[in-house]
């Protein structure tokens, strides 16, 4: 999935990710509280499953480095 390739390039070449990958969590958890369409759901559960398959979800939102 293209989401989870730029986590990847991300994760390697930025020095403080946490700020991208929050404002990706927020991005995605803001669609499915609107819930406009299965578009955007489908979209939002998308993004999380890409952070989800990277484990950045929970670590990198949370301030901490290690991945489980």
């Amino acid at each position: 999935m293209l989401l989870s390739a730029c986590l990847d390039i991300i994760k390697t070449k930025e020095k403080n990710p946490g700020d991208i990958y929050r404002r990706i969590f927020e991005e995605a958890k803001s669609g499915l509280m609107k819930a406009s369409s299965t578009d955007t759901i489908l979209g939002s559960l998308l993004a999380f499953s890409s952070m989800l398959q990277n484990q950045q979800i929970v670590s990198d939102y949370n301030g901490e480095r290690d991945t489980f």
